[in-house]
């Protein structure tokens, strides 16, 4: 699942962005990424490992709720959690 969220700019600094993607790894553990930036400059990369797919969509709609509280929005949104779908 991949979410990016974009923070209107205050000032006149560019935009805020925030990516969230989830990536199975080789041993069937799960990462977290998130970077975070101003838009057109190189973000800040942040990886957590969870152990499967539930706790790292529990953590990514977490991190982007949190995001949404802090002013984001969300501009695209790919792919869906086993619950979501029907």
């Amino acid at each position: 699942m991949r979410i990016y969220l974009q923070k209107p700019s205050e000032g006149n600094l560019p935009h805020r962005y925030c990516h969230l993607w989830t990536q199975e790894d080789l041993l069937h553990g799960w990462t977290l990424i998130a970077e975070a930036g101003y838009q057109g400059s190189r973000g800040r990369v942040k990886k957590q490992q969870y152990p499967d797919r539930e706790s790292v969509e529990h953590a990514l709609i977490a991190a982007r709720d949190g995001h949404l509280r802090r002013g984001y929005r969300v501009m695209i949104v790919e792919g869906q959690s086993p619950s979501e779908k029907s």
